[in-house]
C-alpha cells in the first residue's frame, strides 16, 4: 500500500536520532480506547491518546500485493483483574481499530501527520496469565 507521507514525516525518518511511537486506536461497545506506546497522555488529532509504555505490544504488520487477510496482534500486559471481564466483554468482532507510526520533534512534540500503518477490524480477545 503506498502512503503520502508528510515533509516533516519524511525528515524525522531521515535524521540521525529518529524518536517513533506507534497509536493504537480501538473501537468497543462502552467506547474507543486510544492508545500509545509511551508515557503520560499525548494529544493528536483532537483526541488525547493514553500512554501504555512498554506494557502496549502490537505484533509485526505484513504488507502483501496479494488479496489476503492479513491481521496483527495487539497485547496489553498488566491489566487489573477489575478490567478483564470489562475488557472481554467489550470486545466486538468487526469493529474497527488502526495504528500509526508517529515521530516527534526534537522537543518531544508530534510531527504532522502520523502514518497510517494497518486499519482493520476487530476480531477476538482471549486471557494469557
Amino acid at each position: 500500500m503506498s502512503r503520502d507521507i508528510t515533509a516533516g514525516v519524511s525528515s524525522a525518518i531521515s535524521d540521525t536520532q529518529v524518536r517513533p511511537a506507534l497509536l493504537w486506536y480501538g473501537e468497543f461497545t462502552s467506547g474507543n480506547a486510544y492508545l500509545w506506546t509511551g508515557l503520560g497522555d499525548l494529544s493528536w488529532n483532537s483526541i488525547t491518546w493514553s500512554g501504555a509504555g512498554t506494557l502496549l505490544g502490537i505484533s509485526n504488520i505484513e504488507e502483501s500485493s496479494e488479496i489476503k487477510a492479513a491481521g496483527i496482534n495487539v497485547t496489553l500486559s498488566g491489566v487489573p483483574s477489575s478490567l478483564i471481564s470489562l475488557a472481554l466483554g467489550d470486545v466486538r468482532q468487526g469493529y474497527e481499530c488502526a495504528v500509526y507510526m508517529a515521530f516527534f520533534d526534537m522537543n518531544n512534540a508530534i510531527i504532522s501527520d502520523p502514518v497510517l500503518v494497518f486499519e482493520g477490524r476487530l476480531d477476538t480477545a482471549s486471557i494469557v496469565e
